[in-house]
């Protein structure tokens, strides 16, 4: 799923220009790569940043598509996956502004369905965001009626991360430490059981970890997927 909205040539204009202008114009932004004739994107996860963009020619209602990649193009379609939205969106959204600016043109946000200028440029983003949330919440549900505890518990274990990873860790040296403290073992025994302690310890608090948050995920999730059977509505601001 994706947030789309559209450079077009403006209503009853009718206007196209050259397939290869708005080409040249997308290839000179910052990292966008060329797929085929009329598809770009940008794609830096590491980054956080993707999004594609599909140029082509609109139809009247009376005309047939034509399977050819056309000369002429009057739109510019970005779309934006969800997952992605918040460092994505905003930069998409700009540089839809910018070629906007270039050929005269207007961007159109299709889930608002509703013509953006820059001057409602932190509404468009609001909106924008709220759509993202919704779909978010539409996916996770839909994971969870599909996905079983265990695999839940997977993904939560695959999910870890290093600081959580390190404070699973710390907590079984200390309670390696204590536990040892408190049976009086000698010396010898500290180095020989330690590494054991700490070893299997910082495995089974990070697996007691990772099982509590699938199953708070799981209940969570199923409720949810149970209360509602689709995305509340947004309107523009």
């Amino acid at each position: 799923m994706s947030y789309d909205f559209e450079v077009r040539s403006r209503s009853g204009d009718g206007s196209s220009v050259p397939r290869e202008t708005v080409a040249s114009y997308l290839l000179r932004s910052p990292g966008v790569i060329r797929a085929d004739l009329t598809s770009f994107g940008l794609d830096r996860l590491g980054s956080g940043l993707t999004f594609s963009i599909d140029i082509g020619h609109q139809t009247g209602d009376d005309e047939e598509p034509s399977a050819q990649a056309p000369e002429f193009v009057n739109y510019a379609l970005f779309l934006v996956p969800y997952p992605f939205l918040d460092k994505s969106g905003p930069v998409a959204l700009e540089m839809a502004f910018q070629l906007a600016d270039e050929l005269d043109w207007s961007v159109y946000d299709l889930q608002g369905d509703c013509e953006l200028s820059r001057d409602a440029l932190p509404d468009a983003l609001r909106l924008m965001k709220s759509y993202g949330h919704t779909a978010q919440e539409v996916r996770e549900r839909a994971q969870a009626v599909e996905m079983s505890l265990g695999e839940l518990f997977m993904q939560e274990m695959w999910n870890h991360k290093l600081v959580s990873a390190a404070a699973c860790v710390v907590l079984a040296a200390v309670g390696s430490g204590w536990l040892l403290l408190t049976l009086e073992r000698p010396r010898d025994d500290f180095d020989r059981y330690m590494p054991w302690g700490v070893s299997v310890g910082a495995v089974a608090l990070m697996w007691i970890k990772g099982f509590a948050q699938a199953v708070v995920r799981h209940h969570r999730l199923r409720g949810g997927a149970e209360a509602s059977t689709g995305p509340k509505s947004h309107g523009a601001a």
